[in-house]
């Protein structure tokens, strides 16, 4: 009997290395799974941040493009209206030759008159 009880307790001895081996396994399996888990997290915080960033600066850029689309809306319209000038003085400066043209052609018809009067007395 001594023998089968030295037996129990060498077997007993031997099941409980084993359940103790295995709750070390598993200790340190939740160990690496908590460091994982927190290098996870801080990954995650990381790209959130990086997200939120670029998100901004997209909004920032869409801003700066539509300020743009405005303003060359803008540019485009005084241009229109530069051009509109330009046609404008091209025709104010026609106005003027032809009305130097009209003016001389009366100055010839007064002196021809003056010298009809002249001539007729």
């Amino acid at each position: 009997m001594k023998c089968f009880a030295k037996e129990k307790a060498a077997w007993k001895n031997k099941e409980q290395e084993v359940v103790e081996a295995t709750i070390e396994s598993i200790v340190g399996e939740l160990e690496v799974e908590r460091k994982l888990r927190r290098r996870f997290e801080r990954l995650n915080k990381k790209l959130g941040k990086e997200l939120a960033e670029t998100k901004a600066s997209f909004l920032k850029a869409e801003k700066e493009l539509e300020n743009e689309k405005r303003v060359r809306v803008v540019i485009d319209q005084v241009c229109d209206e530069l051009a509109r000038d330009i046609d404008d003085q091209a025709e104010v400066e026609e106005l003027k030759r032809e009305s130097v043209v009209v003016h001389e052609e009366d100055e010839k018809e007064r002196e021809m008159m003056h010298i009809d009067v002249v001539y007729e007395k």
